[in-house]
């Protein structure tokens, strides 16, 4: 059980395009630090950034595995 199985149709629709555009700020961030001449500090930057973006992103696949769900489009992995 997640926090999107209590979510109408609608929260949830909204709630996966924040994600979207959670994500999208993240990789943009990330790929600004390619920019960065000073390889440590590029590295460390991305490292911090790496890692909320991943949970973005864990999180926005839960909430389209619950759309799918819904739609009736669910196959178990």
């Amino acid at each position: 059980m997640t926090c999107f199985d209590r979510m109408t149709d609608a929260a949830l629709d909204a709630e996966i395009e924040r994600l979207a555009r959670e994500i999208a700020v993240y990789e943009d961030s990330y790929d600004a630090e390619y920019q960065n001449k000073n390889d440590v500090e590029r590295e460390f930057n991305q490292g911090m950034i790496k890692k909320p973006m991943e949970d973005t992103i864990a999180s926005w696949t839960r909430a389209m595995d619950e759309r799918r769900r819904r739609m009736g489009f669910w196959i178990a992995p």
